[in-house]
């Protein structure tokens, strides 16, 4: 049933906590599962040990292994955006951790209504330990996409050779993701696995609530190339909720998870699929974007940021003799299948002067360009189908 109203008067978390007596109600009642905001009335700091204190109210001093009443606390300074502090059995007392200071705590009931006959967490009042900030100013912190990498494990290419340099900085996952043809993505590698850290806590809100962002060339369809992750959420990155697989780009909904500053991305692409080449990584993580939590508009435009023109994977191509001569060679190391190419060559002003299909096969990976007809001069060549971007400068 409701929490009695004599219960639920909120204010009573309010001014100094009082002395618990037995039988006198002078506390506000979460409830299972229930939550409260508080501000203090100027910022407080961030000092010497433990920042604030939480007076719970249990009558006739039960231990918390007997009335295990607990509440998952936070912190802020805009009232929008938190950081987890820790959770509260009882009295509990917790450092303001990477905010140098805060105004607002919220608190998120998270008794068990199984463990004991209650009405959850009993707020009696909250203390501010180190005094008022001296001229508080921003922390720098940022609310809309991933800023930390906790851990990265990466896995192999399909040839069973590592991830290569640069794609296996794991730092060019955070940040807003960039729409350029540049590297700036993180390869996972096939059953790899990443773990970043967002600034501040996300709460599950109406709608989709994280978009991860992942780089494939030419915008191909999943079936056409099928990289793929797992997502798993945390807050305190020892329990985790599996949220389901996504391909390329995917939007999560936290479903039963509550919060989350911990996200982990592990490859789950078939590694036998015949659309991979040799060369291929696994999923190419390029950004992880927060849909709500104050970010919704910032997110459209960050979501739509995405990188189609940088090639998913090593070409294994070579072109030679270079200078040319009358003709040249251009080989496709580590097919594995049949594959069809666009060739495109461009004189040194940039103009396309000549552009065609080519096909070749497992058996027959070369192709011969004829080049006697070329003027002396710098000319680059670019070969590209949906998964694969090469360039190459020539001189003839």
């Amino acid at each position: 049933g409701a929490v009695p109203s004599i219960r639920s008067n909120a204010t009573q978390a309010l001014g100094q906590p009082e002395v618990v007596v037995t039988n006198v109600v002078n506390f506000v009642t979460l409830g299972f599962g229930g939550t409260i905001t508080l501000a203090f009335e100027t910022p407080i700091a961030n000092g010497a040990g433990n920042d604030i204190r939480l007076d719970e109210a249990t009558w006739g001093n039960n231990p918390c292994s007997r009335n295990p009443e607990k509440a998952d606390v936070f912190a802020s300074q805009d009232g929008t955006n938190f950081i987890y502090l820790g959770q509260a059995c009882q009295d509990a007392s917790f450092d303001l951790g990477a905010l140098s200071w805060a105004k607002f705590i919220r608190l998120v009931d998270v008794s068990h209504s199984t463990s004991f006959n209650g009405d959850g967490y009993d707020l009696n009042g909250i203390e501010c330990l180190n005094g008022s900030a001296t001229n508080p100013s921003s922390d720098g912190l940022q609310a809309c996409t991933l800023q930390e990498i906790v851990s990265y494990a990466p896995g192999n290419r399909k040839n069973g050779t590592a991830v290569p340099s640069p794609r296996n900085d794991a730092n060019s996952a955070l940040g807003e993701p960039q729409s350029n043809n540049s590297i700036n993505f993180v390869a996972l590698g096939f059953g790899g696995s990443l773990v970043g850290k967002f600034d501040y806590v996300v709460f599950n809100q109406p709608g989709n609530d994280l978009r991860v962002i992942e780089t494939s060339f030419g915008n191909p369809s999943c079936t056409n190339y099928p990289e793929k992750a797992r997502v798993s959420l945390s807050l305190d990155n020892q329990n985790w909720v599996e949220l389901g697989e996504i391909c390329q780009d995917g939007t999560i909904e936290m479903g039963a998870m509550p919060y989350a500053q911990f996200i982990r991305i592990q490859d789950a692409s078939p590694m036998s699929s015949t659309k991979f080449n040799n060369t291929a990584d696994g999923y190419d993580l390029d950004a992880v974007v927060v849909l709500n939590n104050g970010c919704s508009a910032a997110a459209v435009r960050l979501a739509d940021a995405d990188n189609t023109t940088t090639p998913n994977e090593e070409s294994g191509i070579s072109v030679f003799p270079n200078p040319m001569q009358e003709f040249t060679t251009i080989r496709f190391d580590n097919l594995s299948e049949d594959a069809e190419f666009t060739l495109e060559l461009f004189d040194g002003a940039g103009r396309l002067i000549q552009s065609q299909k080519i096909e070749v096969s497992v058996d027959m990976p070369e192709f011969t360009m004829k080049a006697s007809d070329l003027a002396h001069g710098i000319y680059q060549v670019v070969i590209h189908n949906e998964t694969t971007r090469f360039m190459q400068r020539l001189v003839k």
